[in-house]
């Protein structure tokens, strides 16, 4: 049995903490990839079952809970399915703590039998911690508080003095520090305010933040772009064709149009931009038909969106979430090309020195 759990304590009563947190009104403030509730939810009593669209592990998928046990003001249990996920047992403690709450959030499931074990039990877990931490963050803004995750260490990896890296948000932003910031993908909806408390973390202001660059369109690389566009007044960069999908102007990979922003300065795939000393665009197409990687030549570190990823293992873009799986392929050969000393993903944790003899290896074993 995998058990992962988390916690964090916030100035607000307890009773006023769990009324917000079990009401599904207040679910798009903070649930991890929220997109829609079916409006035949029911949430408050004994075998009541809630059915929400989200987007986890980059897919749509359709989260179906239902409640075991309620103890008002104390405990809330649940089961949960979705397809082609093990079904998990869920605790949320609400623990009374002086004249606030601590928050416990509790996950357990059987890991699956034959090749679903591996991602069961290796890729699946750092996916249930980085949404149980981005949880107690978008709570933490929504009472009001700059809340952070329990974990001990920081949620900002370094990747050189000048780059940072977020892995523990879904899309994994970058922070870029010069005579301004940029900052490379926004990860999931809500992720705005942890991804400006890194700024700040990094001696840095929201004021300072002049540029967010866009690999691609996918929802959990955008989901915070206007909040932060309205927070930093950044101008906004993209390729042309996720420019369109961003601004709703043509279909995403599933086929939707859904506007999620604004862009205010396209490119073609290879252009350099004029920022943080020079940005060169990759094409690196196959995710999405017009998925760019970023490659900063000075420091040899190449972000590359999701093109490639780094969960438990490295490899190419997931054949479930891939528009063209053939130019995806031809994508890692593009990048390992680069000779990348350092590479950034949207999904896993940096590859920090030696990476291009790892990008070799992914290169040779695709075939």
């Amino acid at each position: 049995m995998k058990r992962l759990e988390d916690a964090q304590r916030y100035d607000v009563p307890v009773d006023r903490g769990f009324a917000f947190i079990t009401d599904p009104a207040n679910w798009p403030r903070f649930w991890p990839g929220y997109i829609a509730l079916d409006e035949r939810s029911r949430w408050a009593a004994p075998g009541d079952t809630a059915r929400l669209t989200t987007r986890l592990l980059g897919r749509e998928r359709t989260l179906t809970m239902t409640i075991v046990a309620v103890e008002p003001n104390r405990l809330v249990t649940y089961t949960s399915s979705q397809p082609g996920l093990p079904d998990a047992f869920h605790e949320r403690h609400f623990e009374a703590d002086g004249a606030g709450f601590v928050y416990r959030l509790v996950v357990e499931y059987e890991p699956r039998t034959g090749i679903a074990a591996v991602f069961d039990r290796t890729l699946l877990p750092p996916g249930i911690r980085r949404a149980l931490r981005h949880t107690i963050a978008a709570l933490g803004h929504a009472f009001g508080e700059n809340a952070t995750p329990s974990n001990e260490g920081s949620h900002v990896e370094k990747v050189s003095d000048t780059v940072h890296h977020l892995p523990d948000i879904i899309g994994g932003p970058t922070i870029l520090l010069g005579e301004t910031v940029t900052i490379v993908d926004t990860g999931v909806p809500g992720s705005e305010e942890t991804i400006l408390a890194a700024v700040e973390e990094l001696g840095r202001s929201p004021d300072d933040v002049s540029d967010i660059v866009i690999t691609h369109a996918d929802g959990d690389h955008v989901g915070s772009l206007a909040a932060l566009v309205e927070r930093t007044g950044a101008t906004v960069w993209a390729g042309a064709h996720e420019a369109d999908v961003i601004e709703g102007k043509a279909a995403a990979r599933g086929g939707d149009v859904k506007q999620s922003g604004s862009v205010d300065r396209r490119f073609e795939p290879g252009e350099t931009l004029a920022l943080h000393g020079g940005i060169e665009t990759v094409d690196s197409h196959g995710h999405t038909a017009g998925h760019v990687a970023l490659f900063l030549p000075g420091e040899r570190i190449l972000i590359a969106g999701d093109a490639i990823n780094n969960r438990g293992a490295l490899a190419g873009s997931p054949p479930e979430n891939t528009a063209d799986a053939a130019e995806a392929r031809a994508a890692v050969s593009t990048l390992a090309a680069l000779r990348p000393e350092s590479i950034v993903f949207g999904h896993g944790p940096s590859i920090v020195g030696g990476a291009a003899e790892q990008l070799d290896e992914l290169e040779r074993a695709l075939g």
